[in-house]
């Protein structure tokens, strides 16, 4: 079998001749396949042998086509067809240089046969640029607590393909590090994410300095700037409440890039942009000006607007997109197919043949041609895939990608560029229609977009909680349903990109709340009225109405078509005063008594009839451990008239168990009633004495079930 020849100088001591070849960093090497190369003989008469004309034609007329592609040879980086006498010449960047190796390929052409070597790049391993951040892609270390995730990013010369180990210390016990976790260093950068909840062991400062260490693959401490310590910072005194998290490394695996200067693009067409063909797109969850598109997830160019665009992978995006998130988020049901359209732009002008692919092969799309058109001229083509790869379940992808390629004979294939989506595929298709609410938006969890073909936009948290939750499960509804709930049980509901830079207010240590006080003011400006559900998801905190909507809605966005409208428990009281439905009272100034009929919910119990809200005991709803523990009237889910959810404490019941009297028993501690005598009771009565009901309760409040 023929063999790659290095035939420049390398790196003898990693070496291992004709299968795999370590390069000295950012230095042109040339490889050939000397075996295919004609050789002449000398004749013992005198003289040179002739050639046989078979070599003879191999030497000027076959062609050798070399292909650098990634470790797994699924990707190919580069392609270049030459003489079979030419010599490939590449180097490979300080950056992508270490233990990652680059598969080398030639085939000659005319006889079908192939050659091939592993290669890498040699150079002193160091870490060139270290940058910490308390929130994922900014670059503030301030005001660091304990609690809070500390989030680093390193820039790498050496190292690219090894598991860097990294290590935290604090500077008044360097004997043991408080945190030691690896990562994969990913085209030269390594990212990750460190908890800071075991840095609690203070003495009386206000703040500890704290520090981290790297080692290499071999256990070696690898240095930034001359300092083993690459990144130092100070943490205060006060403590975070811990989040439960894996620390992962978020960098995504990119194309590889080995050194431009030698591999510049040879390409006959690039890719430029996509549209992907959905009817709702998905924007931030704190979009409050519905014509303020700079803050929409959508990006926008000329005059239109696209989920990615070439560009902005290389670091030239438009500038209001600077600030959204790499993976545009998309949403598909699972039984539509995939639809897009890709603009490209021509190189040099031939005809050629495009295909494309999704990372893990789902989705299935035909071979298209793409016409010859002038240099520089864009030409639009749509795809429709052939397949609907995930009906009938539920998905989400933090990060897929869609790989193009493009082909002049249809037999070998030279990659373009790759598109990539944080992609939500929701179980049937979204009852969006429910969502609307034309005559007010504010109402509405939907935002209109005037200059867009697109009708509306869905805030992400909806689609999050759904997909990630009940990711892969879909075989009845009710499944979807009891999946989706799980996070809302926990009482601890956070959104899609908490803890990030794309929301204002970070509620990872404590969950999104339920009576915490803010929807107890004067109405926002952005939101009227104030008691709804955007407010709840942009501001993190609302009442039962709104919980129990949140939930309703996060199952309408995976297509259940499920009521709207919930339902209410209330007093008599509320009841009479609310306009209860069937319900009526004889006594007009029962409310005007300063009097109250209410129930305290579990773990709280009235305790002195003397005092209306004389009350013990804390009761836990979501992201609030001590919520108000008396109400007048009380909203919950009531699914198909099967089962009860009451989002706001995260309980459910089961079918068996979803009437009053058990809700009451199970939900409810005691009720407050009022003397039943009330005209002989003054307007400025203060107290007074009522009953305390603690069994029987569901006998004295009303249900509009």
């Amino acid at each position: 079998m023929a063999s790659i020849i290095k035939i420049s100088k390398t790196n003898n001591n990693t070496s291992s001749p004709n299968t795999r070849w370590s390069i000295t960093a950012n230095e042109p090497n040339l490889f050939e396949v000397s075996d295919w190369i004609p050789k002449t003989t000398v004749d013992p008469k005198g003289g040179i042998l002739p050639i046989p004309p078979s070599e003879i034609e191999l030497g000027t007329r076959a062609k050798v086509i070399w292909q650098l592609k990634d470790k797994s040879q699924k990707i190919v980086f580069k392609t270049i067809a030459s003489n079979v006498l030419d010599k490939f010449n590449f180097s490979i960047n300080k950056k992508y240089s270490g233990s990652y190796t680059y598969f080398l390929e030639a085939t000659l052409d005319s006889k079908k046969l192939k050659a091939s070597a592993f290669v890498s790049g040699f150079c002193d391993p160091k870490i060139v640029g270290a940058k910490g951040s308390k929130k994922e892609g900014g670059n503030d270390m301030s005001d660091i607590k304990c609690g809070n995730f500390i989030y680093l990013t390193l820039d790498t010369e050496g190292l690219n393909g090894d598991n860097l180990t990294f290590e935290f210390y604090c500077e008044k016990d360097t004997k043991k590090p408080i945190v030691t976790q690896k990562e994969e260093c990913i085209n030269g950068d390594c990212v990750t994410k460190i908890p800071t909840i075991g840095a609690s062991s203070f003495s009386t400062k206000s703040t500890e300095d704290y520090y981290v260490k790297v080692k290499n693959a071999a256990g070696v401490y690898v240095k930034n700037a001359g300092d083993e310590k690459i990144i130092k910072f100070k943490i205060l005194k006060d403590v975070v409440p811990p989040v439960a998290a894996v620390p992962t490394n978020n960098t995504v695996l990119k194309v590889g890039e080995p050194d431009k200067s030698t591999l510049e693009s040879t390409g006959i067409i690039s890719l430029e942009k996509i549209a992907v063909t959905t009817t709702y797109d998905v924007c931030n969850d704190e979009v409050g000006k519905f014509n303020d598109y700079k803050n929409f997830w959508i990006l926008e160019n000329d005059g239109k607007h696209y989920h990615w665009l070439k560009k902005s992978l290389i670091g030239k995006t438009e500038k209001e997109d600077v600030n959204k998130p790499r993976a545009i988020p998309i949403t598909l049901a699972s039984t539509d197919k995939f639809v897009f359209t890709a603009t490209f732009e021509t190189i040099l002008p031939a005809e050629v043949k495009v295909r494309v692919r999704d990372k893990d092969d789902k989705y299935k799309f035909d071979v298209v041609a793409h016409p010859k058109k002038a240099k520089k001229e864009l030409h639009p083509i749509t795809f429709t895939s052939t397949n609907k790869p995930y009906t009938n379940t539920v998905q989400y992808f933090q990060n897929f990608e869609l790989i193009f390629e493009y082909s002049t004979d249809g037999t070998s294939w030279t990659p373009m560029g790759s598109a990539l989506f944080c992609f939500y595929v929701t179980w049937k298709k979204p009852e969006f229609t429910k969502f609307e609410n034309n005559s007010d938006q504010t109402k509405t969890m939907q935002i209109k977009i005037n200059n867009n073909n697109k009708k509306f936009n869905i805030l992400e948290t909806l689609l999050w909680l759904g997909c990630n939750q009940a990711k892969e499960k879909g075989k009845n509804e009710e499944e979807i349903v009891d999946a989706s709930y799980v996070k809302f049980k926990t009482l601890k509901v956070i959104r899609s990109r908490e803890g990030t830079k794309f929301l204002s207010t970070d509620y990872t240590s404590q969950g999104l709340g339920y009576w915490r006080g803010a929807s107890t003011g004067a109405n926002d400006p952005t939101f009227s009225p104030v008691r709804c559900l955007r407010f709840l998801i942009a501001n993190g905190e609302a009442r039962c109405g709104e919980w129990t909507s949140f939930f309703v809605h996060v199952l309408l966005a995976q297509g259940l078509d499920v009521e709207e409208t919930t339902k209410a428990i209330c007093t008599e009281w509320s009841a009479y005063n609310q306009g209860f439905e069937g319900y009526t009272y004889s006594e007009k100034n029962y409310g005007k008594l300063g009097l109250s009929m209410e129930f305290a919910v579990k773990n709280a119990i009235h305790n002195d009839v003397n005092r209306l809200r004389t009350i013990s005991g804390d009761s836990a709803g979501q992201g609030n451990p001590k919520t108000q523990p008396t109400f007048s009237d009380h909203i919950w889910f009531y699914y198909k008239k099967k089962r009860y959810f009451d989002v706001s404490y995260g309980t459910s019941f089961s079918e068996k168990d979803s009437n009053l009297s058990n809700y009451c028993s199970k939900s409810l501690a005691s009720v407050y009633l009022a003397p039943s005598s009330m005209k002989s009771i003054p307007a400025s009565y203060p107290g007074g004495t009522g009953t305390i009901i603690t069994t029987s309760i569901h006998d004295h409040v009303k249900s509009t079930i």
